[in-house]
This record gives structure tokens, C-alpha cells and sequence, in this order.
């Protein structure tokens, strides 16, 4: 168990013959809950680190608070969980080698948001400007495809980026709201299109701070956890993310990061 202690107040069970079937390669999986381990957390970020500091890859907790993440090779990584609200939690260093499974459960503390994140709003503006030089884009020539954070507090009834995205110029969003049962209501698709002039282009990839993350995914994250949204065209987005981004791309980017 990872808690606001650290190494000292944790657990990891690693290469778990689970007996059905070959194992995963290079799995990490496990539960987020608060502080007393019996609230779930949904849509936390969960992110691997390798030992550069650099993202290998991201993914979101559930709405029980499990995930399931895997680097794209070997290697030595952290586990760092965010989440607005919460204190950030990292775990040691853990080897995820083949035919190994690592569980770690997280509880994570409550954290009050104080005026400090007005200061980090424009520390994070710059960021991503500085991010977006790297792909030939100017943050100042987007226009409506730069969505603050006052922006999206605007729309206080989006329940995802869709709903916010489908205000904006330049863009067009289509959703199938899956039928719910009486259980467990499920998380419409959303395509958001960098035209409005035809349904040939392909839909938009959408990133998490710079990582990719399936559509399902960016439909679980609040609007109240992102600092802001941007979209790029499609030749923007095949400069940053290859040819798969023919359709474009929508960057979200979370606050705190």
C-alpha cells in the first residue's frame, strides 16, 4: 500500500502466477482510494516514470479506482498518481521485467486547493506555450483552439472535454451516448473533427499531457482537473504524434502538471 508516507507505508506483490492464460509482460495494476482505503478514486492519473524522468506512459484509474498500465519496454519506472484535490503519490522504483505483474494499491490524502493555483495557472500557460514551440505551433496564433482554464470554468455543466470542445470555433463534436443499465452507466464516445465541413476526416487523437490516451479515457477526466485544451490541425498533430494523427489531435493538460 502507497500512502502519504511513502516507501514506509507500502506494499507491492510482484510476478503473480495468475494460473488463466499467458501473463502480460510489464504490467502494473492496482486500486486508488482515499485516504481510509475504502473511498475509490476514479480518473486519477496514474503515469509511469522511467529513471530520466521522462513519461513512458499514462492511463486512468476507473470508476472502482483500479487501472492497468505498461511501459512500452523494460526497465526500471515509478508510479506517480494525480489527482486534483489529492496529494501526488510516487512509489519506489520497481522493475517491471517479462512475465511479471506488479500490484500497487494506492491512498491518497486529501489535499485543499488554496489561492497558490492562481500563480500556477500562468506558470502552466507558459508551459505549454513552450511545449508548443517544439512543434512549429505559436500559442497565440490558435485562437479559439486554446481552451483555458477560465474557459472551461465557464461551462460549469460539461461533463467531459467533449462537452466543452463543442462550444469552440474551428472544431466539430459528434457523441454516441451509450444506453446505460440501472448498474453501471457506461462513457459515451466522442469524435471531436478539426473542420466543420465534412465527416470524411477521421477523428482527433487525444493526449494527455503529451502522452496519447484512448478516447474512452479523456472522457472519464473532469473538466474541473484540466488547466487547459488545445487542438491542432492536422498537420500540426502528424508533426507531433506521426501519421496516426491524420484527423488531428486535442492536447489536454491537467492542473498541477
Amino acid at each position: 500500500m502507497i500512502g502519504s508516507r511513502g516507501a514506509t507505508a507500502w506494499s507491492v506483490l510482484s510476478a503473480l502466477a495468475l494460473g488463466v492464460g499467458p501473463v502480460q509482460a510489464q504490467v502494473v495494476q492496482g486500486r486508488v482510494t482515499d485516504a481510509t482505503g475504502e473511498q475509490p478514486l476514479p480518473a486519477a492519473e496514474i503515469s509511469l516514470i522511467d529513471e530520466e524522468g521522462r513519461v513512458a506512459a499514462v492511463t486512468l484509474s476507473d470508476s472502482t479506482g483500479r487501472y492497468r498500465i505498461g511501459p512500452p519496454e523494460p526497465g526500471s519506472y515509478v508510479v506517480r498518481v494525480d489527482l486534483l484535490g489529492y496529494e501526488r503519490l510516487v512509489s519506489p522504483l520497481l522493475a517491471l521485467v517479462d512475465e511479471r505483474v506488479v500490484n500497487a494499491d494506492f491512498e491518497v490524502p486529501a489535499q485543499p486547493i488554496g489561492l497558490e493555483g492562481l500563480h500556477v495557472e500562468v506558470e502552466a500557460e507558459e508551459q505549454i506555450r513552450r511545449g508548443l514551440r517544439t512543434f512549429g505551433v505559436n500559442l497565440d496564433d490558435l485562437g479559439e483552439r486554446f481552451v483555458n482554464r477560465a474557459m472551461i470554468q465557464s461551462k460549469p455543466f460539461a461533463r467531459d472535454f467533449g462537452h466543452v470542445l463543442q462550444w469552440q470555433g474551428g472544431v466539430s463534436v459528434t457523441r454516441t451516448d451509450d444506453l446505460a443499465t440501472n448498474l453501471q452507466p457506461l462513457h459515451p464516445t466522442v469524435c471531436v473533427r478539426v473542420t466543420r465541413r465534412t465527416n470524411r476526416v477521421g477523428c482527433a487523437l487525444v493526449a494527455l499531457n503529451g502522452v496519447l490516451i484512448t478516447n474512452e479515457a479523456a472522457t472519464m477526466i473532469s473538466p474541473d482537473a484540466l488547466e487547459a485544451m488545445v487542438v491542432l490541425t492536422p498537420a500540426e498533430a502528424t508533426l507531433a504524434f506521426g501519421t496516426d494523427a491524420d484527423g488531428g489531435a486535442v492536447l489536454l493538460f491537467t492542473r498541477g502538471n
